[in-house]
């Protein structure tokens, strides 16, 4: 959970407490927002990550950064899997501008071949889609 004297916890896109969301603040997004969304822990889950997620804000201050800048520094020529993992983003069922949001922020993510990053408590969040999971992991 450290890399570089800094902690990190790397997510796929996968969920912040009822009716949260991520809410840009820099790029051609700024000021935008994404809401919907809620936070689930995996299964089995470090306590440092379970303590991390108690101070998760409702809204995530998020901006975008290129994939490729990080990915071969976090997982070499691999995939992130399920130990990669520390929190999973859902789009909230029950709410239908979650259900268009998702797929704005879906397309936004892949197409621009990008990452959302926040900074929580000191620790660095990476959000990515699901499709950036190995095979096995989506």
């Amino acid at each position: 959970m450290s890399m570089g004297g800094r902690q990190r916890v790397v997510s796929a896109w996968i969920m912040v407490k009822d009716g949260g969301g991520f809410k840009f603040f820099d790029t051609a997004q700024m000021g935008s927002f994404y809401g919907g969304f809620l936070a689930q822990l995996p299964r089995s889950v470090h306590p440092k990550v379970f303590e991390f997620s108690k101070k998760l804000p409702k809204i995530l201050q998020v901006r975008l950064l290129q994939r490729d800048h990080i990915w071969a520094d976090l997982f070499g020529n691999d995939y992130p899997d399920f130990p990669d993992v520390a929190l999973y983003f859902f789009p909230s069922a029950n709410i239908e501008r979650s259900k268009r949001n998702n797929s704005c922020l879906f397309d936004i993510l892949e197409i621009r071949k990008s990452v959302m990053i926040c900074y929580v408590d000191g620790v660095e969040l990476l959000i990515f889609t699901s499709k950036q999971l190995d095979e096995d992991s989506q």
